[in-house]
């Protein structure tokens, strides 16, 4: 989403490609209080959940972000992180 969102919400034709992928009830039980949101609506849901991230580091900052990225709905969470055994 970084670039593509402006102050007064997503650009035209952002969401395009997404898809005609349906939220099933159980998605908008869970993220009906963001989808409520006019910068996210149900194309950004839509957007989030078809979403890929990978997090390099799962320390202090890396969790917490894989933390809020799972909860706002990013489909896809890859972690990298070098810690040795």
């Amino acid at each position: 989403l970084v670039g593509r969102v402006t102050s007064r919400g997503v650009n035209p034709g952002f969401f395009s490609g997404i898809g005609n992928m349906d939220l099933t009830p159980q998605q908008w039980d869970r993220y009906s209080r963001q989808i409520m949101l006019p910068e996210i609506c149900e194309e950004g849901q839509r957007a989030l959940l078809a979403g890929k991230v990978l997090i390099v580091g799962a320390g202090g900052l890396g969790s917490a972000a894989a933390i809020y990225l799972a909860g706002a709905g990013v489909g896809t969470i890859g972690l990298l992180d070098w810690d040795r055994p």
